[in-house]
Formats: structure tokens, C-alpha cells, sequence
């Protein structure tokens, strides 16, 4: 009996389709819906803890806390949706990191020179000389 070879059934592409994680929510994926959930939860508790003391119904703090987290993820995904159409894997992501690492927010895990890969053997005041 012949055997087959496997690559009969698979595309070149099938294994970077198989190890994407799948979009579960408009534009975000299941880590980063709990991980906007969770930041926004944090940020947002005390401003649902003084919404719910000011209207004076303290019962409804659970409720304006759980709220702001729902409306961030709501406009955060729909935001992504957008910003992600049409473009590669990881795009978005590698503009915010390139961001937050300009600002000194992060630290960058790539070689960067803005927004142009380099090697990072010159310093900028090389690179604007030959220019």
C-alpha cells in the first residue's frame, strides 16, 4: 500500500491559520477581550463606586462598576474591527508598541528606528547625516 504524503490535504498556509487565536468578538480575541475587560475593571472601579454613592443607591455600585467595563470592551473591539481590516496579523499591535516604546512606556522588543526596521548599529545622528 502506498502512503500519502500529507501535504496532499494541507496548504502552504494552514499552519499559520491553525495558531492564529480566533476573533470570539467583533475585533478581539479571547485573551484580549479579558485583558481589556480586567484593565478597564480595575480603572474603572472607583468610578463606579462613586457614581453608585452619589446617585445614593449603594446596591447599584455593582452595577456601575461591571458597566464600564462592558462599554470599554463594546468600543474597544468595535475600534479594532476597523483598525485591523485589511491589514497583516499583528499590525495594530506592533503600532502601539511602537508607540508606548517612543513614549519610554515599554520596552521594545524589536529593532526600530522610526517606523523603518534597522539594525540599530548607528546612532541617529549618523543616520540624519547620510541623509
Amino acid at each position: 500500500m502506498m502512503s500519502q504524503d500529507e501535504s496532499e490535504f494541507t496548504d502552504n498556509f494552514t499552519g499559520d491559520f491553525i495558531n492564529e487565536e480566533p476573533v470570539v468578538f467583533k475585533g478581539l480575541t479571547d485573551s484580549e477581550v479579558k485583558s481589556v475587560f480586567l484593565i478597564s475593571l480595575v480603572t474603572g472601579t472607583p468610578f463606579g463606586v462613586a457614581v453608585g454613592l452619589f446617585i445614593g443607591i449603594p446596591m447599584l455600585i455593582v452595577v456601575f462598576v461591571l458597566l464600564f467595563p462592558i462599554i470599554t470592551v463594546y468600543f474597544t473591539a468595535r475600534w479594532l474591527e476597523k483598525a485591523r481590516r485589511g491589514k497583516p496579523p499583528g499590525y495594530v499591535e506592533q503600532l502601539l508598541h511602537i508607540k508606548l516604546s517612543e513614549k519610554k512606556i515599554v520596552s521594545a522588543d524589536f529593532i526600530f528606528d522610526s517606523y523603518h526596521w534597522g539594525l540599530g548599529r548607528t546612532s541617529k545622528k549618523d543616520r540624519d547625516a547620510n541623509k
